[in-house]
């Protein structure tokens, strides 16, 4: 299915409840949770599949699995410098995502500690990106924020990320989600969302997001246990960096965070 072509969920997907602080916005989320990903080949993604679909709840923006569409702007500066403190403990990045085709984007800020993430993001009208990179701060603390760091930094976009992405309610707090197809884009200036633009391949394997608030769920555990496999962080944006071999560094994409460390950090 072509990823023009997939429903557009009514409103973008957001976290929990329990992972904002104070009342839930249309416009605004701030969150922390867990995150661990793993990459599947096709046997591995379809057990998962009918796991999800035996043992967690619909999710409300992917009914049935039904897949959306996402496509994630990231921003970067001329020499890389985000692509190359990904690796780092705390490090930030800065992304704008858009679902679908809708009007709107969302300003993303997203801070990792090991498997720990904390995420803010508000969301502006597609026709106010440019104000992010110049001219006067746009109004609002977050967004003036965000621009500031944008500036400071001299990011601007250097890839554009696109897959569909199926999506499962684990419970309270935690979420299920399958992203396939993973495309890579050089961004045009004057058309960052175009995918018209030539793609390359970020991957040729399915992205298992296992998303959580505070504990694990033990179903999360059963379903590791089924696949014979241990978490790990990986970075859609850094395999597109190295698919268009954009800097000299490469074989990065993947922070191995297997093993007894990796248990440790998941049992704290």
């Amino acid at each position: 299915m072509n990823q023009a072509d997939l429903p557009i969920p009514s409103e973008p997907p957001s976290p929990s409840a329990n992972g904002n602080r104070g009342a839930p916005s249309a416009d605004t989320t701030r969150f922390r949770r867990h995150e661990l990903k793993l990459v599947l080949d096709a046997r591995e993604a379809n057990l998962v599949k009918d796991f999800a679909r035996l043992n967690f709840a619909e999710d409300r923006y992917s009914p049935g699995g039904t897949p959306y569409a996402v496509h994630s702007l990231y921003l970067d500066s001329s020499d890389f410098a985000v692509y190359h403190r990904r690796l780092d403990d705390g490090d930030t990045k800065y992304r704008i995502r858009r679902y679908g085709t809708e009007p709107f984007v969302w300003l993303e800020r997203k801070r990792r500690n090991g498997v720990l993430v904390r995420k803010r993001r508000e969301r502006i009208p597609l026709e106010a990106m440019a104000a992010v990179f110049s001219g006067p701060l746009p109004a609002g603390e977050f967004i003036a924020s965000f621009a500031g760091k944008v500036r400071a930094e001299h990011l601007v976009p250097r890839l554009l990320i696109s897959y569909p992405r199926s999506a499962w309610n684990a419970g309270p707090g935690a979420r299920l989600t399958l992203d396939w197809a993973v495309e890579a884009r050089r961004p045009a200036s004057d058309a960052w969302f175009d995918l018209a633009k030539p793609a390359l391949a970020a991957t040729s394997g399915v992205i298992l997001e296992l998303k959580f608030d505070e504990e694990c769920p033990a179903l999360f555990g059963v379903l590791l246990q089924l696949l014979g496999r241990e978490g790990a962080s990986w970075s859609k944006y850094a395999h597109g960096v190295e698919a268009f071999e954009l800097t000299c560094s490469r074989g990065l994409g993947t922070k191995d965070r297997e093993g007894p460390a990796f248990r440790n950090e998941l049992a704290g």
